[in-house]
């Protein structure tokens, strides 16, 4: 009976998504079941489809696939001279190997980046963002978050505020604390 009383009063507050619609029939089939995890989860899935979506409207836009801009836009973030060795890359990118030296050739074809040896050591490479590279992911970052705005501007600021202190909440809880070398 929660999971119905649960939709129930949501409907009564106001408008209804298309989640609603779905864990209400999924009420009734299961009156059993609380659905408050669903209610979530399922929006959080449902609003991943639409922001991918869209931001990879923006991206290409450029010419860029969403995994180009990730790499550029760490490699801008590292700041000048803007070059990771590929673990730092893969590291800071939550990333595993596989793919990325592919990724990475198809960006130095497109004159983005560049692989070079490092001057620490003869087997090190370094990933270097090229000017080509930076002028787009300059541009590029201008445009994407207008569009992150845009997103999220059925929130009013304060309602944007608690909503990034609850998912950080949230984040911590499930995958635990994780900090970000302030050096790349």
């Amino acid at each position: 009976m929660q999971a119905k009383r649960a939709v129930t009063r949501r409907r009564g507050a106001g408008s209804t998504d298309w989640v609603d619609g779905n864990l209400r029939l999924l009420g009734i089939e299961r009156p059993d079941l609380d659905l408050t995890g669903s209610e979530i989860t399922a929006r959080v899935f449902r609003l991943r489809e639409i922001f991918v979506q869209r931001l990879d409207q923006v991206h290409s836009q450029f010419g860029l696939k969403p995994r180009m801009f990730l790499v550029l836009a760490a490699l801008y973030r590292s700041g000048p001279p803007y070059e990771l060795p590929p673990a730092k890359l893969m590291r800071h990118l939550m990333w595993s190997s596989g793919g990325l030296s592919q990724l990475l050739d198809r960006m130095e074809a497109s004159h983005l980046i560049r692989r070079q040896k490092g001057p620490q050591t003869r087997r090190g490479v370094l990933v270097s963002l090229l000017p080509k590279g930076r002028r787009i992911i300059s541009t590029v970052l201008h445009v994407h978050c207008e569009a992150e705005l845009r997103l999220i501007s059925a929130l009013q600021r304060p309602e944007q505020r608690q909503l990034v202190s609850l998912l950080r909440k949230l984040l911590i809880g499930v995958e635990g604390a994780r900090v970000l070398p302030e050096s790349l």
